[in-house]
C-alpha cells in the first residue's frame, strides 16, 4: 500500500487534462488573455499589447509571461480552445506534483497524499485548471519558490534561494500583486524549520524577483503615463452587477474555502500545532485578511487560499495519526465525509436551499458510473488496509472519483457559448461592415470578449474597414438605436445560466428588445448566449 498514495497523486496529475477543450473560450477573463495572446502572434506585441488589447489598459495591465505561453502553445498546437488552454492545464499538473513533494518534507506519505488530492479535486482548481486564466500559473510559480526556498535553508545554499527568487519573479510577470499571496509564508518560514538564519534566503529570493521583473514594469511606466492608475483602479470594487459585493459579504472567501475543500474540519480537531502548522495558519488567515479588504468578491481569488489550506489539511490529518484509538478520530472522518458529500454536487447544495427546484436537477448517468465505482474500490480499501492508512486513501479515492464525475458531466450549455458560430456568420457576410453588441449594461460588458476573440478582432479594429459599436439594452428598447440594416450585424448579449432566473423587470426589457429589433432586421439567429439580427 506505500506506493498507492503516489498512484493516487499520479492520477491527479491529469485531472487538468481531462476535457480540456470543452466549451468555447469564455468571456471573462479567459478571452482577454487570449486576445492578448492573438495580439503577440499576429502583431508581434511580444513586451507590450496595450494598442491590441480589449480595453487598453483595461485588460493590459497584467505583465504578460502566461500570455507568451499561451502564445507559444497557439504556435505549436494551432487556433483551438485545447492549444490555448494547454498552458494553464500543464502548470496546474506540475503544480500537483509539486505541492506534493513540498508536503512530503514536513508530513507523513498519508497526509501528504490527501491534501494533495483535496487541493488537485477543489472544485475551484478543477475549473481554473480549465480555462486560460492565470491562477494555475500563479500556483506553480507559488509553489515553485516555496519549494526551492525550503532546500535552500536545508543546504545552506544562496545559489538555490536565486532560484527560488527566479520562480518568484516569474509569478510577478504574470500577475504582480497576486504573486505575492506567498510572502506571509516566506517570511515565517525559517522559524517554522528552525533555521533562525533562514530569513536571509528569503530576502535573497525577494530581493532577485523584483530585479528581474521591474524592467518590465518601468517600461510600461515610462510608455504609458497612467499605468500605476490603471492597477489602482483594477482594486476599486466595482458596483454593479454580478461583479458587485457578495451577498455573502465576509464570510464569502470562508464559504469558497470550505466547499472547495471539506477535508479541512479536519484542523478543528488539532489541539496543538507544531510550528509548521501555526506558520499555515498564519498565512491562511493573512491571504484571507488581504482578500476581505477587496470589496469585490470573485471565485478566483479564492484559489489563493488553496495552497495555505493544503498544509492546514496535512498537518490536521498528519496528527490524528498519532491519536490511535481515540474515539474523536471516528467523529472527524465522519464530519469529513458529510463535508465532501456537501461539497459534492452543486445541485444537491442549491436543492437543500431551496434555490434550484428537483425537477430541474440533471443527472448524469457517465458521473454516476464514476461515483460507484470509487465507492466498491473504497470499500475494497477500507477493508484490506490498515486504520490509519485507510482513511487517507479512501477520502483520496472519494475526492478523485467526486472530481471526475464533475468534469464528465460538464457539457457545452453549462458554458457562455454562441460567439463562435456568431463570428462564423458575420463572417460569411462580406456586405455587413459594422458589428453592433447590444449589452445588459453590467460593468465592462461593452468590451464583448469573447466576440473580439472570435471574430478576429473585428470588434477591436484589427480588421481594415470593419467597425463595430456598442448600445445598452435599454438604450435601444428606448430607440436610441437605428440600425442601417444594409452594414449592420446587431449582436445582443446576455447572460445565460440554468441556475439563473432572470428578474420580472429583466425579462420584460428583454422581450420589448426584442420586439424592436425584429421590426428593423429580416434575419434573426439564435445561439445560447447571443441573439444575432442581420
Amino acid at each position: 500500500m506505500r506506493r498507492v498514495p503516489n498512484l493516487l497523486v499520479a492520477i491527479a496529475c491529469l485531472l487538468p487534462f481531462f476535457r480540456l477543450g470543452i466549451g468555447e473560450i469564455q468571456p471573462w477573463d479567459e478571452a482577454l488573455y487570449a486576445v492578448r495572446a492573438n495580439a503577440c502572434l499576429k502583431f508581434g506585441a511580444w513586451l507590450d499589447q496595450t494598442a491590441y488589447a480589449i480595453g487598453g489598459l483595461y485588460s493590459g495591465t497584467h505583465p504578460p509571461l502566461g500570455v507568451w505561453l499561451i502564445a507559444i502553445s497557439k504556435s505549436i498546437f494551432g487556433d483551438s480552445t485545447f492549444a490555448v488552454r494547454f498552458p494553464i492545464a500543464l502548470a496546474a499538473a506540475m503544480s500537483i506534483l509539486l505541492l506534493w513533494l513540498l508536503l512530503l518534507k514536513f508530513f507523513s506519505r498519508n497526509a501528504a497524499a490527501l491534501a494533495t488530492i483535496s487541493f488537485a479535486a477543489s472544485d475551484l482548481f478543477l475549473i481554473f485548471s480549465h480555462w486560460a486564466q492565470m491562477e494555475c500559473f500563479i500556483l506553480f510559480f507559488g509553489l515553485g519558490t516555496i519549494y526551492f526556498l525550503v532546500q535552500a535553508m536545508e543546504k545552506e545554499r544562496v545559489g538555490i534561494a536565486m532560484l527560488s527568487g527566479i520562480f518568484l519573479s516569474l509569478g510577478l510577470m504574470t500577475k504582480f500583486g497576486v504573486a505575492l499571496f506567498i510572502l506571509p509564508l516566506m517570511i515565517m518560514l525559517p522559524w517554522a524549520m528552525h533555521k533562525s538564519s533562514g530569513i536571509r534566503y528569503s530576502m535573497v529570493a525577494l530581493l532577485v524577483s523584483l530585479v528581474l521583473a521591474s524592467p518590465w514594469f518601468m517600461m510600461m511606466s515610462l510608455k504609458h503615463g497612467d499605468y500605476w492608475q490603471h492597477i489602482a483602479g483594477s482594486l476599486v470594487t466595482l458596483s454593479a452587477g454580478r461583479y458587485s459585493p457578495s451577498k455573502l459579504a465576509w464570510w464569502y472567501y470562508l464559504n469558497q474555502l470550505i466547499v472547495a475543500m471539506p477535508v479541512m474540519v479536519v484542523a478543528l480537531m488539532r489541539r496543538k500545532w507544531n510550528r509548521i502548522g501555526i506558520a499555515s495558519i498564519v498565512w491562511l488567515c493573512a491571504v484571507l485578511a488581504v482578500l476581505q479588504m477587496v470589496g469585490t468578491k470573485m471565485p478566483h481569488f479564492a484559489t489563493l487560499l488553496l495552497l495555505p489550506a493544503a498544509f492546514v489539511i496535512a498537518e490536521g490529518f498528519n496528527a490524528l495519526e498519532f491519536q490511535k484509538g481515540n474515539t474523536s478520530n471516528r467523529i472527524v472522518i465522519v464530519m469529513m465525509i458529510l463535508g465532501i458529500c456537501w461539497s459534492a454536487s452543486e445541485q444537491i447544495r442549491l436543492l437543500l436551499t431551496r434555490r434550484l427546484a428537483f425537477r430541474d436537477l440533471i443527472f448524469s448517468v457517465p458521473a454516476l458510473i464514476i461515483i460507484a465505482i470509487a465507492l466498491v474500490i473504497s470499500f475494497i480499501v477500507w477493508v484490506r488496509t490498515k486504520e490509519f492508512e485507510r482513511m487517507a486513501i479512501v477520502l483520496s479515492i472519494l475526492l478523485i472519483g467526486i472530481a471526475f464525475s464533475h468534469l464528465i458531466s460538464e457539457k457545452e450549455p453549462v458554458f457562455e457559448n454562441g460567439a463562435e458560430n456568431v463570428a462564423h456568420l458575420a463572417m460569411s457576410l462580406p456586405q455587413k461592415t459594422s458589428i453592433v453588441v447590444i449589452h445588459s449594461d453590467w460593468p465592462n460588458e461593452k468590451y464583448a470578449p469573447q466576440l473580439a476573440y472570435y471574430t478576429e478582432g473585428w470588434t477591436l479594429g484589427w480588421i481594415p474597414g470593419k467597425q463595430s459599436k456598442t448600445y445598452t439594452w435599454d438604450s435601444v428598447a428606448a430607440v436610441n438605436y437605428i440600425p442601417d440594416t444594409l452594414l449592420d450585424i446587431a449582436v445582443v448579449a446576455r447572460f445565460e445560466d440554468r441556475f439563473y432566473r432572470p428578474p420580472q423587470n429583466e425579462a420584460q426589457l428583454w422581450n420589448q428588445l426584442m420586439s424592436i429589433l425584429r421590426t428593423r432586421f429580416a434575419h434573426e439567429q439564435e445561439f445560447r448566449s447571443y441573439s444575432l439580427f442581420y
